[in-house]
């Protein structure tokens, strides 16, 4: 074999090595985007990979329209939750926002039906809010920062393996929740 064939193999090998690690890279990648909810009035980043929900849900002080919107990022395991629902009007007058929250938060813990790892009040974008962090049976951690704004509530929530539960995705997540 002369130089030129063997120069012509080593360019094939180093093509379809480099599509392969380019394809991969390029076709599994989950991509990320700013998601924007005009009823929700709330921006987010999340993956692309999205779905929208809206259903009654019986909360201890009403029964409310909850909107949601999930996204999933399937290489790392990580799915990302944005609910929001509006405050019956009769109820904000008579609402206590911390038992409100302590009461969503005791929800939430009994839901995820796991070790409750925190729970406590925080400030979320300078409003009174709750976290919560819960270890599952199975290894999956699901973490909850829930926070009312005038007549609104906000829950964010991300459901992960425990080893992506500090991920760089999870905190862009949480940190990127903007009010509009």
């Amino acid at each position: 074999m002369d130089k030129q064939k063997i120069f012509n193999v080593i360019l094939i090998i180093l093509a379809v090595i480099g599509g392969k690690l380019f394809s991969q890279h390029f076709i599994t990648a989950t991509h990320y985007k700013t998601f924007t909810s005009d009823k929700g009035g709330y921006s987010v980043i999340i993956p692309t990979d999205t779905e929208s929900k809206s259903e009654t849900v019986n909360l201890l002080f009403a029964s409310v329209i909850s909107e949601s919107q999930t996204a999933f990022d399937y290489n790392l395991g990580i799915k990302f939750s944005v609910h929001h629902f509006k405050m019956p009007p009769l109820l904000m007058n008579t609402v206590n926002a911390d038992k409100v929250l302590k009461s969503m938060s005791d929800d939430f813990i009994s839901w995820a039906n796991g070790t409750t790892l925190s729970d406590q009040k925080i400030k979320f974008k300078n409003n009174p809010a709750r976290e919560c962090n819960v270890k599952k049976p199975d290894d999956k951690v699901v973490k909850m920062k829930v926070f009312m704004l005038k007549d609104k509530i906000y829950q964010l929530i991300v459901y992960c393996n425990s080893k992506n539960s500090e991920n760089k995705k999870v905190n862009q997540f949480f940190d990127s929740f903007t009010l509009i």
